[in-house]
């Protein structure tokens, strides 16, 4: 695979320029982040925009207490709102960045070069449009779902989205309660239920959607 081809996953290549090819190439920083371990904390000045290739980094705050509750994951092939906002308005980070699984991949473009790429490459505004748009829906799920569900609805919902197109999970009972900012336990008591249910298959390190259309009926 060429220096180039790692950003394939978030905008054609083939739409660039020849000189914002060789800018990408020559400023662009690959990471590569084994086990769980902090990428970024609150108030850090961000070094740039973080595109992940492989892999997947977790975004959270906390609470006065100390307790973790998930804003959003960025899987492989997509970026970090937070950061992109702060790339573009010199902002430090307002959050907590960790990586999840083995082996995490991150390309990071500094904020100048970004905002050059983005000025004058159509390709790199509609990426960055399609990230902004598709994070936002998301985090307005989210404040719906908050207010108008249930713990029990919102696990369901969220069981059914973050699930691959294998219907599996992988997530912790833990990360789910993070995400949805309660305990682990009242999450592992609800997925026993789901189980118990025949609407999921409880496996070790994640869980299996066995009827979703169940599954989205459950309260």
């Amino acid at each position: 695979m060429s220096d180039l081809e790692i950003f394939a996953p978030f905008f054609s290549l083939d739409d660039l320029a020849t000189s914002s090819k060789k800018q990408l190439s020559h400023f662009s920083t690959p990471l590569t982040i084994k086990g769980r371990s902090t990428v970024l904390h609150r108030g850090q000045q961000v070094g740039g925009t973080y595109l992940v290739t492989k892999g997947r980094l977790r975004v959270y705050v906390q609470d006065l207490q100390g307790r973790e509750k998930t804003v959003y994951w960025v899987e492989s092939g997509q970026t970090c709102l937070f950061a992109l906002d702060c790339a573009f308005k010199d902002l430090v980070y307002p959050a907590w960045v960790e990586s999840e699984g083995p082996i995490t991949q991150v390309v990071v473009i500094p904020p100048s070069n970004f905002k050059a790429l983005y000025q004058k490459e159509s390709a790199i505004r509609d990426f960055t449009f399609n990230a902004v748009s598709s994070r936002v829906f998301d985090l307005m799920t989210s404040i719906e779902e908050l207010a108008a569900f249930s713990l029990s609805e919102r696990l369901a919902s969220f069981l059914i989205r973050r699930a691959s197109s294998d219907s599996i999970v992988g997530l912790s009972h833990q990360d789910i309660a993070n995400s949805l900012g309660t305990v682990r336990e009242v999450v592992s008591r609800y997925l026993k239920k789901m189980e118990q249910d025949k609407l999921i298959a409880l496996q070790r390190g994640q869980i299996k959607i066995l009827d979703a259309e169940g599954l989205s009926r459950f309260h």
